[in-house]
């Protein structure tokens, strides 16, 4: 698993992922792309509420931001959107204590997960 800091790939409150990210993103899909492994991208956020007209809570904000990099990889990257499950867990999965400012920094994440199931010939295999 691959964590990813939220301010590295992300300005605050936002999803559109930052120009400097994008390098990091193109190593990420260099690696991605030697695996058939099926890729789940979680997004994270810490316990202070959003509420704006785009993200009325902290879930619409976490499933934005996986649904971003999915989407920088593949259309961006040309890697196959079949191989990626996108999810937004919201403040629900901490890490750390959302009592520090350094705690909910550890809590906005993106977690990058190389499963267990292959794809080949566009079906789905358990591996052995």
């Amino acid at each position: 698993m691959l964590e990813i800091q939220d301010q590295i790939l992300f300005d605050s409150g936002r999803a559109e992922i930052r120009q400097e990210a994008q390098v990091l993103l193109q190593k990420v899909a260099g690696i991605i792309a030697e695996v058939p492994n099926q890729i789940v991208v979680e997004g994270h956020t810490d316990n202070v509420p959003i509420n704006t007209a785009q993200f009325p809570s902290n879930w619409e904000l976490s499933v934005s931001r996986a649904v971003r990099v999915v989407r920088f990889f593949s259309e961006q990257q040309k890697l196959p959107a079949k191989r990626f499950i996108a999810s937004g867990h919201g403040e629900f999965q901490p890490v750390a204590t959302n009592l520090t400012v350094a705690g909910r920094a550890q809590n906005r994440r993106v977690n990058i997960i190389i499963s267990d199931l292959n794809f080949l010939d566009g079906e789905t295999r358990q591996n052995e």
